[in-house]
């Protein structure tokens, strides 16, 4: 579920993702962006804010209360939103705080040294989109496809909160353009008619 749009920050309506300070200068204090959102129905038990980018160092709070922090803000983060108000169908206020530059440690990946600062956007920002992720307590966290110079394509994938004694099953397969399935199959898929990858052919 996206999260985009219309966000209030420092009590004004702002659309995000967007730069919505001064991206020349550094802030002297954290910025706050907040909406309302409305929980999905469904049988739905637990929740994730994925923040595609938000400089720097987000915090997320859910009715005024923290519930999670990341590093960073360049990259993609992803935070539970553990709160006993994030149900199926109820309505609670989202914020998500992010810190000046001046005050990302140094060891941070994300912190821009003083040489660059010239060149770069030093403003705290929800530049890139935000979404709502929601499932059971058995999460599919991650697939990553690899191919070791063969025909074959192998993919692994991570699984939380798998119980002993559950089975699962996780079928995998390519689409088409128009967003149709190719082919259902576990783990190994054929790269039959797919091609390499290469800079002409992404």
């Amino acid at each position: 579920m996206k999260l985009n749009g219309s966000w209030t920050l420092g009590g004004a309506e702002v659309t995000v993702s967007g730069l919505h300070c001064n991206s020349t200068r550094i802030e002297g204090s954290p910025i706050t962006y907040s909406r309302t959102l409305k929980c999905p129905v469904g049988n739905w038990n637990r929740a994730r804010l994925l923040l595609m980018g938000a400089r720097f160092c987000p915090t997320v709070l859910v009715n005024g209360e923290e519930v999670a922090h990341g590093e960073g803000g360049m990259a993609p983060i992803e935070l539970d939103l553990d709160h006993p108000a994030i149900q199926p169908g109820a309505e609670v206020e989202l914020s998500i705080r992010l810190l000046p530059l001046g005050d990302v440690p140094d060891s941070d990946a994300s912190c821009i040294p003083p040489a660059d600062r010239w060149r770069s956007n030093c403003a705290p920002c929800l530049w890139d989109e935000v979404h709502l992720h929601i499932h059971r307590d058995v999460n599919l966290k991650g697939v990553l496809p690899f191919q070791n110079g063969g025909d074959e394509l192998k993919v692994r994938a991570q699984v939380e909160n798998l119980q002993g004694g559950e089975r699962y099953r996780l079928t995998l397969g390519p689409l088409n353009q128009e967003g149709e399935a190719q082919a259902d199959l576990d783990i190994n898929l054929p790269l039959d008619g797919l091609g390499f990858w290469s800079p002409e052919r992404p």
